[in-house]
């Protein structure tokens, strides 16, 4: 844990800290918790030009909004660090869907330079929300 004004946490976290969280490492893990999994949605959502009430309470969304949502997993779960139940509780989804969208996610996010790019502009337009260590 680091005490203290946001400018020197930042300070710290930008000295010190990885560029890249390492899930296997409990302490970095947990410091990728302190995100707010809901503003990160509903940031990331606002700059897809979708509802975030819609992905996260229908059952079954409109199959054009499937991308956006597969996307806005993927996001969540890389800023948060939070588990796949946990993503599934927020998006109204099962552990075991979240894992088959994230899988997916990693494969089409390699192979399709659109989707990296519409990735990174959703990071660049969050970069308020998001430390730096984090954004990568």
């Amino acid at each position: 844990m680091i005490m203290g004004t946001k400018k020197f946490v930042d300070k710290i976290r930008s000295k010190y800290m990885p560029n890249t969280i390492q899930k296997e490492v409990p302490q970095q893990r947990s410091l990728g918790r302190n995100l707010d999994p809901i503003k990160v949605l509903e940031r990331a959502a606002q700059g897809l030009n979708c509802d975030p009430d819609v992905i996260q309470h229908l059952r079954r969304i409109p199959k054009s909004m499937k991308g956006d949502r597969d996307l806005l997993v993927y996001l969540v779960w890389k800023t948060c660090m939070l588990l796949n139940e946990e993503i599934g509780r927020l998006f109204g989804m099962s552990y075991s869907a979240i894992s088959r969208i994230l899988s997916s996610m990693r494969t089409r996010i390699k192979e399709e330079p659109h989707l990296q790019a519409k990735y990174d502009l959703i990071l660049f337009t969050m970069q308020d929300l998001i430390p730096k260590p984090y954004s990568s």
